[in-house]
């Protein structure tokens, strides 16, 4: 299934691929492509995260998700 998040605090390659790699770390996620214009990322992932777990996963790396598309 697919996701989509929407992200905050994104500005760089170098913030992609730390939350690529956070995102990866989940049991399930697939694949996840990021746009950074647009602050969005999609998850494909075998298993239906919640907005909460996702903002965890993200908050030690001092990003943030705000809502769940």
């Amino acid at each position: 299934m697919k996701q989509t998040l929407k992200l905050k605090n994104l500005s760089c390659q170098n913030c992609v691929k730390h939350v690529t790699n956070h995102l990866l770390d989940l049991d399930g996620v697939e694949e996840v492509n990021i746009q950074l214009d647009q602050q969005l990322a999609e998850v494909e992932t075998s298993v239906a995260y919640d907005l909460e777990r996702y903002q965890e996963v993200l908050e030690d790396a001092i990003y943030e998700v705000e809502e769940l598309i």
